[in-house]
């Protein structure tokens, strides 16, 4: 792997590791409710199910059409919230969805819930890499995309700690000039190789969030062979910040059910 390529899966090791360490023997399961048609929520269980055997979690799949409707999705969850053989419950948010993740989200009882309420798991993975690459407070950051799982919880979480940040979407004005001076760019907006070094800083940090399909094929929004001669740093899609996020659902369904110690 290029150098300049930040090594995701290395990261992710650790992390497991430590999260085994932490496992008690007991198997858990994790009701996964998605729709059953769309290629991301799709690929992302793909990654939950692989992940779920290493770890001895069972995965219990709750497919839905994609025109269900919020209150079905809602029921459901009420039923699994009650269900004492079910020990995590997690709702793929479709990506460019039409529901309310947040409404649907605090529906799941708190400690079944293995996405974080306060801060979703994606922003978790994301300062966790930024974390590994020895970023610095007094770098400009620019987020692009405002959604409910990335951009905005990233913005709120980076603004109120202090960090000089910026976050665009589709109607923000000099958009070029502001990723052109970004130390350190985030992406989520879900265009594939949207991203090429024409936009970006010299030695900027680039982390690739989006995730779009084109004749079957996963897609960031970072053009990595473009750009790769310009950066510091960056990550890659697929192989990249969605490792991370999966584990910190599991991070998060093992730490609620450990047994307390009895020392």
């Amino acid at each position: 792997m290029n150098n300049k390529i930040i090594n995701c899966k290395k990261i992710n090791e650790t992390l497991q590791n430590e999260i085994k360490r932490n496992k008690d023997k007991k198997k858990l399961v994790m009701a996964c409710l998605y729709l059953s048609k769309e290629q991301t929520s799709l690929s992302y269980l793909t990654q939950i199910k692989k992940e779920a055997k290493e770890l001895n979690v069972q995965i219990l799949e709750y497919p839905f059409q994609n025109d269900i409707d919020e209150k079905t999705i809602i029921n459901t969850i009420d039923d699994l919230n009650t269900n004492t053989d079910v020990q995590g419950i997690l709702f793929i948010n479709p990506r460019n969805s039409k529901y309310n993740y947040e409404k649907i989200n605090k529906n799941i009882t708190t400690h079944k819930n293995v996405d974080n309420l306060k801060l979703p798991n994606t922003v978790y993975a994301i300062l966790e890499v930024l974390n590994h690459v020895q970023y610095k407070k007094t770098d400009s950051i620019v987020i692009l995309g405002r959604g409910p799982l990335v951009g905005t919880p990233l913005f709120n979480y980076l603004k109120n700690n202090g960090y000089k940040v910026i976050q665009c979407h589709s109607k923000t004005k000099n958009i070029k000039q502001l990723v052109s001076n970004a130390d350190i760019l985030i992406s989520a907006i879900g265009r594939p190789h949207s991203i090429k070094k024409e936009y970006i800083k010299e030695n900027a940090i680039l982390i690739d969030v989006g995730t779009s399909y084109k004749e079957n094929k996963i897609y960031g929004d970072i053009d990595i062979k473009d750009v790769l001669d310009k950066v510091k740093y960056t990550t890659k899609t697929p192989g990249g910040i969605g490792i991370l996020t999966t584990t910190y659902l599991f991070k998060n369904l093992i730490e609620k059910n450990k047994k307390p110690s009895n020392h």
